[in-house]
């Protein structure tokens, strides 16, 4: 489990890398796909895209808090979104309110 939490908390977050994926996780774990997905199910009881979405999100929170003038734009690239579409899909999801009026409203 020790070397499970250190790439959970890895120097370069894994979560930043937008293309992050299953496989990316058996290669940081140094398991097989079942190994790895169970590992994410079930110790941490979500699913990787949804522990993905949660870390980023919680990143974009701390650049927003962080960096009040950083734009929205910059905000979902540098917490690991693909785009700004997904980013404010997932906020919008978590939050009920699009990162511009969140940020506002901060």
């Amino acid at each position: 489990m020790q070397r499970y939490m250190k790439i959970l908390g890895a120097s370069q977050p894994f979560f930043l890398n937008p293309n992050y994926n299953l496989e990316d996780l058996c290669k940081d774990l140094q398991t097989n796909r079942a190994y790895a997905s169970r590992f994410v199910n079930k110790e941490l009881g979500t699913s990787l895209p949804q522990l993905l979405r949660s870390l980023r999100l919680a990143y974009a929170e701390r650049l927003t808090h962080n960096f009040p003038n950083m734009s929205i734009t910059d905000i979902a690239r540098s917490s690991g979104f693909n785009n700004l579409t997904s980013y404010r899909r997932a906020y919008v999801e978590k939050y009920g309110c699009t990162p511009s009026e969140g940020k506002k409203n901060q």
